[in-house]
């Protein structure tokens, strides 16, 4: 009775923070917020997000569970924000607690490396990374180094672009 009256409260939100696969969220609740049996009931979330996203949409899993499934995984970069829906309203008469969330994608990651880890280099050695989204000159400079077995301190990269890096990639 005393959970009736305070109302319903959100009791998980999967993913928050920052999280590098997503295709679906999880909302759980801490009562059953729908009719039991009727999980045709609208979303109580309203997801957005910046950039291209791919389409998405809501579903219950049960009285107390709400996923959304995007078509395809969230590229990097993404960042999104569940919020409640004005005007919805759990079975059990309200919402109480925290309404809005949000997570990201972070930064692209790397997927696969040329030359591979433990191989000679030479010093002034080109490397290719495939990585799982695009990737901006400013973000590689500020997020990206190398490290050298013996020396403490990170080694800068920098992109190589236009004919030079089209140099790169016949060669290699």
């Amino acid at each position: 009775a005393a959970g009736a009256a305070q109302g319903a409260t959100t009791t998980s939100v999967n993913p928050r923070g920052e999280v590098a696969q997503v295709r679906q969220l999880t909302v759980r609740f801490s009562e059953a917020v729908v009719p039991f049996g009727d999980l045709r009931q609208p979303d109580p979330m309203a997801v957005t997000c910046e950039g291209a996203v791919p389409p998405g949409h809501g579903r219950w899993a049960n009285e107390r569970a709400w996923l959304y499934d995007f078509d395809a995984p969230l590229q990097p970069g993404t960042r999104c924000t569940l919020k409640a829906r004005a005007g919805w309203k759990p079975s059990s008469g309200a919402l109480t607690g925290a309404s809005e969330f949000s997570f990201g994608t972070g930064g692209p990651a790397v997927l696969n490396t040329q030359p591979y880890e433990g191989a000679t280099i030479e010093e002034d050695q080109h490397f290719l990374l495939q990585l799982n989204g695009a990737a901006t000159a400013q973000s590689v400079a500020a997020n990206a180094w190398c490290e050298v077995e013996g020396i403490g301190d990170r080694v800068p990269l920098s992109m190589v672009t236009a004919p030079p890096r089209d140099a790169v990639l016949k060669a290699g």
